[in-house]
């Protein structure tokens, strides 16, 4: 049994007033109740023994939505309805309870929309669409759909629809249906109204009255307006034998792939497409994107509406190279930033304020490549710096330090509003010459006559060459990548005429060595590479042949500065180092093509090498250990266990960058994260200890500290000795044992004071024999003219 209402509303698909709904509100002495709040209603409508939901649903009518009711309800049909009939709230799929004749053909993101739709699509295109069928108190049903294609004609100002033969036919389900019409349905009408008729529910309806005509059959019409564009998208092209847009075949040939579906194009990672922005028919593409800018993985990119999603951190234009309106690019960052004027004021402060601060904590800490220690980590972070894949895993606070110590600021900073990457280049070509500038300085000053000369040299002067060369050691690594930078092209290909020009591949628009601003970067970076880079690689390598043909002082200590970490012979071996970096910047700028793990394969082969060559020849020379050691410890450090810790230290930093890139190559990024913040946990930590050691073997603050130390663990001695003798006098109740003892105590520590205090006096007169020494060479290189003896006294 069921519950089946009809009446001259039901076959009547448009709503009308007029009818009343089947139920009324009243009271019980007949009159309406004007005014329901749904809440404190307490009237339902039970089915009881029923089962025809076991089949179709408990009740049948069309008119509930739209019916008269005499009564207002606070809320709307479709809550009525549920609280009558018991529906489940919340359930849009309540056929099972209510059937309906169908009411309207909708989108399913748009279900109110009854109006006229339109639909472009492209010359071999799908027309795809979400429909669904809705009945009463919109509810989805099943239905039957028939397409029908359908012609317009103008006969006397009046708009007739001529019916086609049918197109296509489907059974919807009571949900969102995706239904596909296929191009070959529609290729030979290029604009045309495709009409949805004949939505017809599997069982006929059949009237109660038995005189009744009723129609077996309800036709049910939407109507969309579909037009075909006469070209194609972005990167597709006319196929003239099949009238349809297919893929660009010059896009086919470099590895890009086409999908008319959605009109994206798939290109592989690092590629970069596009069109002009002042021409915006042809399109363009690039196989060598800044690995800053475009997305390394692949990716599927639509131009007509979106064309910048191929670009990371919200860059936009032609190589990803342009920042969005109101960004600016920054020095440091491949990120756009906005740009406030007062942090840009104190940004330039701080930068102008770390350069002095930076020498001065190196001159004061003698963290210089001559004390055989800083080798290895400053290496490392070399080789983070230019790694992208590194870079990218760093936390912030780590990532500036490493920055920081690569001559780099770590973080961005914005020079002016509107900045973009020219005058970033400009920065990053010039940044290292400012602290070349401040040592130049620092060599000069206590030259002048306005300065206490003296007071300034005994400050500064002995350290003031290893900050020279320890800086230019660095400035080189960064000069390097800055020069190579600005002078990298890449080539922009058009596709509709199949040739290619050279660009910088920094910004899209500057032609390579075309315009005034790649012109004016290229001309600085072949300036610094010819008369910084080139030379400073020869001293570096051939710069103990050198010594023959040039003889002058400045030359000659900067050279035992260079080289002072290595034994004689080995001397070459710190421009080997220097030129690795370069090299691998170089594998990652020409050989564009490769992938990230080969060229991490070439890394960890090249440092392989370089283990290989230090662990054979133990190049370096012996740390130094006059000051941090106690003098009981400083008797068992012999030469070669200096020369041995200086080697090993080096060597773990070379492990570490070995192990670190080969898990690059095997692992993938998720799992890799892991080893990258361990590598540099394990380097930071290392690199503590190296501040550690110098703080207490360069400083005087350091040496005092240690002069001390002997004192302080004879102190805490005592106090376990004189602790443990209480707890013995304790037991012993206070007897005469106890007090020898204390006093056999007693009498130990004066005499280990007495050798101590010994051992210090001895040690600095030998140090101060040592100064008059050391003073007494000084004044002979004075008056006469330095040799070319590779073994000069260094300090």
């Amino acid at each position: 049994g069921g519950m089946y209402i009809m009446d001259n509303c039901t076959f009547d698909l448009k709503p009308l007033n007029e009818c009343y709904c089947f139920f009324q509100f009243i009271h019980e002495n007949g009159s309406l109740i004007e005014n329901i709040t749904l809440k404190y209603l307490n009237v339902t409508i039970n089915f009881k023994d029923n089962r025809a939901d076991e089949r179709v649903a408990n009740l049948f009518n069309t008119n509930i939505d739209k019916c008269k009711l005499e009564t207002e309800i606070d809320k709307n049909r479709t809550q009525l309805f549920h609280h009558l009939f018991h529906a489940p709230h919340g359930d849009m799929n309540s056929s099972f309870y209510m059937s309906s004749l169908p009411r309207r053909i909708a989108n399913c993101n748009d279900s109110e929309n009854d109006e006229l739709s339109q639909i472009n699509i492209y010359k071999g295109q799908n027309v795809t669409m979400d429909l669904m069928v809705l009945a009463d108190l919109d509810l989805p049903i099943e239905a039957v759909v028939f397409f029908n294609r359908e012609q317009k004609q103008f006969v006397n100002q009046t708009t007739i629809r001529i019916s086609l033969p049918l197109v296509y036919n489907l059974k919807l389900d009571d949900k969102c249906n995706k239904v596909i019409i296929p191009w070959s349905y529609l290729k030979k009408h290029i604009n045309f109204t495709i009409e949805f008729t004949n939505l017809q529910i599997n069982t006929p309806i059949f009237s109660l009255a038995p005189n009744t005509i009723v129609p077996q059959n309800l036709f049910l019409y939407k109507l969309v307006n579909i037009s075909i564009f006469p070209t194609c998208p972005p990167g597709f092209i006319i196929n003239e034998t099949d009238n349809r847009c297919e893929c660009n075949p010059y896009l086919i040939k470099h590895k890009m792939a086409c999908k008319l579906s959605n009109t994206k194009l798939t290109i592989p990672g690092l590629y970069w497409i596009g069109q002009m922005p002042h021409n915006s028919s042809d399109v363009y593409f690039s196989k060598s994107c800044h690995p800053g800018f475009c997305r390394k993985s692949n990716k599927s990119v639509d131009l007509s509406s979106n064309p910048d999603e191929q670009c990371m951190f919200g860059r936009r234009g032609i190589l990803c190279s342009k920042c969005p309106k109101g960004m600016s690019a920054v020095y440091g960052s491949n990120e756009c930033k906005p740009c406030f004027i007062h942090r840009v004021l104190l940004t330039v402060l701080a930068f102008l304020l770390l350069g002095p601060l930076m020498v001065i904590t190196m001159c004061y800490f003698n963290l210089t490549i001559a004390t055989r220690t800083l080798n290895g980590f400053l290496l490392y972070i070399c080789l983070v710096n230019i790694s992208v894949d590194v870079r990218r895993s760093q936390i912030a606070e780590e990532s500036t330090i490493f920055s920081i110590l690569s001559l780099d600021l770590g973080y961005g900073l914005c020079l002016y509003n509107g900045s973009d990457q020219f005058a970033a280049a400009l920065f990053d070509l010039l940044f290292p010459l400012y602290l070349l500038l401040i040592v130049a300085s620092a060599i000069l000053l206590p030259k002048s006559k306005c300065l206490n000369s003296q007071r300034l040299h005994k400050a500064v002067g002995p350290r003031v060459i290893p900050v020279l060369a320890t800086i230019t050691w660095l400035s080189c690594s960064h000069t390097s990548v800055a020069v190579i930078s600005s002078l990298h092209p890449t080539d922009l290909c058009n596709t509709v005429t199949e040739t290619c020009r050279k660009v910088w591949i920094y910004d899209g628009e500057l032609e390579y060595f075309g315009c005034w601003k790649h012109i004016l970067v290229g001309a600085i970076a072949l300036l610094m590479l010819i008369f910084i880079l080139l030379p400073i690689a020869l001293i570096a390598i051939f710069g103990d042949l050198l010594r023959r043909c040039i003889n002058k002082k400045f030359y000659l200590n900067f050279l035992d500065a260079f080289h002072a970490s290595y034994r004689h012979r080995y001397g070459f071996w710190v421009g080997v180092r220097l030129v690795t970096p370069i090299i691998i910047v170089l594998l990652k700028t020409l050989f564009t093509g490769l992938e990230s793990q080969q060229v991490d394969l070439g890394v960890v082969t090249i440092f392989v090498l370089i283990l290989s060559f230090q662990i054979v020849t133990k190049p370096f020379r012996g740390v130094q250990v006059e000051r941090c050691l106690p003098q009981s410890l400083k008797r068992r450090m012999t030469k070669n266990l200096s020369q041995k810790i200086a080697n090993n230290l080096d060597v773990s930093f070379l492990l570490n960058i070995i192990l670190l890139f080969s898990f690059l190559v095997y692992e993938n990024r998720q799992n890799a994260q892991v080893i990258i913040i361990l590598s540099r946990v394990i380097a930071v930590g290392e690199f503590l200890m190296i501040v550690l050691y110098h703080f207490l073997e360069y400083t005087s603050l350091g040496a005092k500290l240690v002069e001390k130390l002997p004192f302080l663990v004879l102190r805490i001695k005592h106090v376990l000795k004189v602790k443990s003798i209480r707890n013995l006098s304790n037991g012993d109740n206070g007897g005469s044992t106890s007090a020898s003892r204390f006093n056999t105590v007693y009498l130990e520590l004066n005499r280990e004071e007495e050798s101590i205090s010994y051992e210090t006096e001895t040690e600095n007169d030998v140090r101060s024999e040592d100064s008059e020494e050391e003073m007494f060479n000084r004044a002979n290189q004075l008056r006469e003219p330095l040799t070319a003896s590779p073994s000069l006294p260094l300090q």
